[in-house]
C-alpha cells in the first residue's frame, strides 16, 4: 500500500479534517497496514547527553526533549500538561487514571502531530519521584502516528536516554484504559514506558 501524504505535502487539508478523520479510524478499529498518518518533518533529536543541552546528563532528558521539540517549531507551554496517571504502585506501573485527561490528551497529541509538531510526555518506568507529578520518570518526544504491520495505530517516539540515535526511536500503543504505553527502545533489557502526563505546547 501507499504512504498517505505528510503534513506539508500534497493537497492542503485543514487539521480539522484530519482531526475528524482520526476519531473515524479509532472508532472503525485497526487501518491499512504500515502507514504514516501524520509525521513530524525532519525531526531534529537530541541526546539528553549531548553538550548541546544544558547540563547534559542522566537528569537532563526533559531538556533534550523540549529542545527537540522546539527545533520543529513546538515550544513546550510552561507546566501546562494532560496528568494522566494519579498514582503509581510499588513496581512504577500507573495504579490510578484520568480517563479524562487521557482521552484529551491523545486528541491533543493527534491535534498537534496533524499541524506537524511534537509533543513531549513523561513517562514512568519505575517507583520514583522526580518530578514535579510525583509520578514521571522520563520524557520522550512524540513525532509521528502510524499504523503497524497488523493495521494498528501506534504513536512513535523518541527517546533522548541514549547516546545513539539508531537505538532512539519507540512505539506507543493506546491501552483499553486510555493510557500510552510501549518499551524503551534502547535499554538491554525490556522496560515498559506508561504515559504518566502529556505536555501542552504554546498556542
Amino acid at each position: 500500500m501507499g504512504r498517505t501524504p505528510r503534513v506539508g505535502q500534497g493537497p492542503s487539508v485543514s487539521a480539522a479534517s484530519l482531526q475528524q478523520a482520526d476519531a473515524a479510524r479509532r472508532t472503525q478499529g485497526t487501518s491499512e497496514p504500515n502507514q504514516t498518518l501524520h509525521e513530524v518533518e525532519d525531526f531534529k533529536w537530541l541526546s539528553q547527553f549531548d553538550k548541546r543541552v544544558p547540563g547534559a546528563g542522566n537528569k537532563a532528558c526533559f531538556r533534550a526533549a523540549s529542545m527537540s521539540a522546539a527545533k520543529s517549531g513546538a515550544k513546550v507551554d510552561g507546566d501546562e500538561r494532560f496528568q494522566v496517571a494519579l498514582g503509581e504502585n510499588k513496581a512504577g506501573k500507573i495504579s490510578k487514571v484520568d480517563k479524562k485527561a487521557a482521552r484529551e490528551g491523545v486528541d491533543y497529541i493527534d491535534s498537534q502531530l496533524a499541524s506537524g509538531k511534537p509533543v513531549v510526555v513523561g513517562i514512568t518506568d519505575k517507583d520514583k519521584a522526580y518530578n514535579l507529578d510525583g509520578i514521571t520518570d522520563h520524557f520522550v518526544t512524540i513525532t509521528a502516528k502510524k499504523t503497524d504491520e497488523k493495521g494498528r495505530t501506534y504513536y512513535e517516539f523518541r527517546d533522548p536516554g541514549t547516546s545513539h540515535e539508531a537505538r532512539s526511536t519507540g512505539r506507543f500503543y493506546v491501552g483499553d484504559d486510555g493510557v500510552l504505553r510501549g518499551k524503551g527502545p534502547y535499554q538491554a533489557k525490556p522496560v515498559n514506558y506508561e504515559v504518566a502526563m502529556i505536555r501542552k505546547n504554546v498556542p
